[in-house]
């Protein structure tokens, strides 16, 4: 009963995770729709924060709930698949680089909430809020880029078991791929930086879909065992 309920919960974080997250994303000033401003800009990001404060805080908080439940529904999924074999240490492996990842995105979040307080028409706190999102724009990277990995080693992990969409997976671990070198090119090129940081915000989108249709799975699993 107890294996039951972890799949049942596990596979809600899997839906509703990347779905807060997303949706909270799509409207934190700054990203997509309110003020868009590339995420390689520190004063537009500043400003868009600062002028639409409360949708910041309230945005900030659910993406970091959306990328805690992404994470507790993949490693309840590694768990529930565990086997004892290489392709198990390769699953949990992409799951410390999965959660080094989300724990810098979460960081990221509690840097957003600090720098919406900022006041622009001060300087002296408008260039402490600018320091501050520079520290938050190296943390994206390196997040970025333990996330990919992550993704790929669960994805390759998953390609080999019955129980998954082994084509699903491999297309994945593909994605993880390319969002690896993309984010690689626009750390080495600073002018690339930009184009980069959209190709991996569409990797994430996809990450997302596949985690959804993980959680999907887990779900069914989940009353197959119960019905039995």
């Amino acid at each position: 009963m107890r294996l039951v309920s972890a799949q049942k919960l596990g596979g809600l974080s899997l839906i509703v995770g990347p779905l807060l997250a997303f949706g909270c994303f799509l409207f934190q000033p700054g990203g997509l729709l309110i003020n868009n401003a590339l995420m390689s800009r520190g004063e537009a990001t500043v400003v868009a924060l600062a002028q639409h404060q409360a949708i910041a805080n309230i945005t900030g908080m659910g993406i970091a709930l959306g990328l805690i439940l992404v994470l507790s529904g993949q490693i309840a999924l590694v768990r529930s698949a565990q086997s004892g074999d290489s392709v198990e240490a390769l699953s949990q492996l992409g799951l410390v680089f999965l959660a080094i990842g989300a724990v810098g995105w979460v960081l990221m979040q509690g840097l957003n909430l600090e720098m919406s307080d900022t006041r622009v028409e001060d300087t002296a706190s408008f260039q402490s809020a600018a320091a501050v999102f520079r520290v938050e724009f190296g943390i994206s990277q390196i997040s970025g880029l333990a996330v990919a990995l992550g993704f790929l080693l669960v994805s390759v992990g998953f390609a080999t078991r019955s129980e998954f969409n082994r084509f699903a997976a491999i297309a994945i671990a593909l994605v993880s791929v390319i969002s690896l070198g993309s984010q690689i090119i626009g750390i080495s090129i600073p002018a690339q930086t930009s184009t980069m940081i959209l190709i991996a915000r569409i990797c994430f989108v996809i990450w997302g879909a596949w985690s959804i249709a993980l959680g999907v799975g887990m779900l069914k699993r989940s009353a197959a065992v119960h019905s039995a």
